[in-house]
């Protein structure tokens, strides 16, 4: 079964859930990490793109 996924809603979870995880005392660079994170994510997809791949779930994503 195909699945079409809202990747920029994919991006913003990975960056909203990750952002918990930064140590308190790198917290004054949170803002920095999300624009190096989105900008990676970014990067990312484009990398599979140009390049033809896919991304596959294990599990359908809810």
């Amino acid at each position: 079964m195909l699945q079409y996924v809202d990747l920029d809603s994919i991006k913003y979870d990975f960056i909203r859930e990750n952002r918990e995880d930064i140590p308190a005392e790198f917290s004054a660079y949170s803002a920095m990490w999300e624009k190096s994170a989105e900008h990676f994510v970014d990067l990312f997809l484009s990398y599979l793109d140009r390049r033809g791949l896919e991304i596959r779930f294990k599990q359908p994503y809810i």
